[in-house]
C-alpha cells in the first residue's frame, strides 16, 4: 500500500510543501459551513481541495446544497417553503433507512418506536405531490451534475481527492501539511 497524503483524509486549511524540493502552496483542504439567505435560511456549504491528475495542480472546489436547511422536525408543518424540500429529502432519508433496517433485522431486535416512525414518515411523504418529488429529485440531481463538471483542471485533467497527492513540480510524494484552521 502506497502511503502519502490524501486530500479526502485531511481537514481544515493550511500549507502543504515537498520534502525534496522547495515547492510550498498554501491550500484548503476541506471546510465547511454556509450563508444566510435574506429570508434568514441557512444553505450549507463546503470547500473541498483537489489535485489534477495530469498537471499536479492543487486547486479548490466550493459546493453549496440547492436547498435550505430545516431546522428539526418530523413533520412538515409549519415548515417555511424554502427550508421544505430538504426536510423533505430528509424524512425520505429516514423512511429508507428504517425500512433497511426493518427488512435486515430480526423483529425482536427492532426499536420500538421503527414501526409508527415508518407510518408517520410514509403519511408525510404520501402528502407531498409527486410534482414535488420530482421537482426536488431533478435540482438534486442537477446540482450533483453541475459539480461532478467542476472536477476537471484547467489542463483538461481529472481532480481528484482520494489519489496520494504528489508534488507538483518534481512530482515525488514526499509531502508533509501543515493545517493552521479547521472548521
Amino acid at each position: 500500500m502506497d502511503k502519502g497524503l490524501k486530500f479526502e483524509m485531511m481537514g481544515g486549511g493550511g500549507s502543504i510543501s515537498c520534502g525534496d524540493c522547495s515547492f510550498s502552496q498554501k491550500i484548503v483542504s476541506f471546510t465547511h459551513g454556509g450563508f444566510e439567505s435574506e429570508s434568514g435560511s441557512f444553505f450549507p456549504s463546503c470547500s473541498s481541495g483537489f489535485q489534477c491528475e495530469s498537471c499536479g495542480t492543487f486547486t479548490t472546489r466550493d459546493q453549496t446544497v440547492p436547498f435550505a436547511e430545516s431546522r428539526f422536525t418530523r413533520t412538515l408543518e409549519g415548515v417555511p417553503n424554502e427550508q421544505r424540500a430538504h426536510r423533505i429529502e430528509i424524512i425520505q432519508s429516514w423512511k429508507r433507512s428504517l425500512e433497511i433496517d426493518m427488512r435486515n433485522k430480526p423483529k425482536d431486535l427492532w426499536r420500538a418506536e421503527w414501526e409508527q416512525n415508518l407510518i408517520d414518515y410514509t403519511k408525510e411523504l404520501e402528502a407531498v405531490s409527486p410534482e414535488e418529488l420530482q421537482a426536488i429529485k431533478e435540482k438534486r440531481e442537477e446540482s450533483k451534475k453541475d459539480y461532478a463538471a467542476s472536477l476537471f483542471c484547467n489542463c483538461g485533467g481529472v481532480l481528484r481527492t482520494n489519489k496520494i497527492l504528489f508534488c507538483p513540480l518534481c512530482k515525488n510524494k514526499n509531502l508533509k501539511y501543515d493545517m493552521t484552521f479547521i472548521t
